[in-house]
């Protein structure tokens, strides 16, 4: 058991059992209906969402835990519509989707974001030039568009979009490790979350999540590989015990 000091620490750093416990719970009621709906477009228009989101992050100078959230958001979403969108339809309505859910997530977000709140019709702006680069001639979502997708996509999730992801995973797990090692490790480990989530970014782009996949799985193996590539931690500790 862990002691009463070591768990003050923990809960100082934002990383104690408790949060973990609770992230965890999150993210069980997340996955269960991504993995039984599954993802109703296919990959390659996926990924021309999460590419969208990406530039509007950067454009706007939004924090990188936006985009990991909008990912984890969209995937929940399109396991959750009613009735079901095709690869045709969801393509028209992308600059609006892809606006609206970053939208929500900077309100939602409000002390990561600085209170920066770009807006639904510039965001649109932005994913519909994007998507215009590659060759999509489709039209700019109106306002009533982001509106009506907006109230869609609360009413779909039931208003939960504070939602996990790997790198929410990631930064609770190394601050664990910093807390342990009495942020002896701080600087290399710093390095070390950075690489793993560049590559994290690169997984979650390919496939969205399930049971197979989670954000905590993936976070803690990403991380483990990361430590003991770095020397930081034995690979021995990695094993399973059985």
């Amino acid at each position: 058991l862990l002691c009463e000091d070591l768990e003050d620490r923990f809960e100082l750093a934002h990383c104690s059992t408790e949060l973990l416990l609770l992230q965890a719970a999150r993210e069980e009621s997340m996955l269960d209906p991504m993995t039984t709906g599954g993802s109703q477009v296919s990959p390659l228009v996926r990924r021309l969402a999460l590419r969208c989101m990406s530039q509007v992050t950067i454009a706007q100078q939004l924090p990188k835990t936006i985009w990991y959230q909008a990912v984890v958001v969209l995937d929940a979403w399109l396991a959750a519509r009613t009735p079901s969108v095709s690869d045709s339809s969801f393509l028209q309505e992308m600059p609006a989707v892809c606006s609206v859910v970053l939208d929500v997530l900077c309100k939602t977000n409000a002390d990561k974001t600085q209170n920066r709140h770009p807006g639904r019709v510039e965001n649109g702006e932005i994913v519909h030039e994007v998507m215009q680069t590659l060759g999509y001639d489709l039209p700019a979502a109106s306002p009533h568009d982001l509106h009506v997708m907006e109230q869609s996509l609360l009413l779909d999730l039931q208003w939960q979009v504070n939602m996990p992801t790997v790198e929410s995973w990631i930064s609770m797990l190394g601050a664990r490790f910093g807390v342990i090692t009495q942020d002896l490790y701080a600087e290399p480990l710093a390095e070390i979350a950075e690489e793993v989530c560049n590559l994290a970014k690169k997984l979650v782009m390919w496939k969205p999540a399930d049971w197979q996949r989670r954000p905590r799985r993936l976070a803690g193996g990403l991380l483990g590989i990361g430590l003991v590539g770095a020397s930081l931690l034995r690979i021995e500790d990695l094993r399973p015990h059985y």
